[in-house]
């Protein structure tokens, strides 16, 4: 009996460890295609849709979507991308550019980010 639930325990913290292995390479991965589609991608549009999660930023522009992780700097305070920019606004990215630009409010505004490399 009492050997049972070290071995139980053991089963249990290699799959934990499987999965975690599992899952970091292929958020790794992911992260690698979704940076390739929108380092490749021409965008210019109004933004129709953005949400923030652990995964990136996502946004919605001319009904094609994008992922990416926009580096934030302590000009606008203490507002992510994903907080800033709004549906409405604007957003130009020309292909393989370093840089995008959000146009808001009679503003523009500038944001690089963050590259993978495979």
């Amino acid at each position: 009996m009492y050997m049972k639930k070290p071995l139980i325990f053991v089963c249990v913290l290699s799959l934990f460890i499987s999965w975690s292995i599992w899952a970091t390479r292929y958020f790794d991965k992911k992260a690698i295609e979704d940076f390739h589609l929108f380092n490749e991608s021409s965008i210019k549009g109004v933004l129709t849709d953005i949400s923030g999660s652990s995964t990136g930023v996502h946004i919605t522009v001319n009904d094609s979507s994008f992922t990416f992780w926009p580096l934030e700097t302590m000009i606008r305070g203490e507002r992510k991308f994903y907080q800033w920019a709004a549906p409405g606004d604007s957003i130009v990215k020309l292909a393989y550019s370093d840089t995008l630009f959000l146009h808001k409010n009679d503003r523009t505004y500038h944001y690089l980010f963050r590259k993978y490399e495979d």
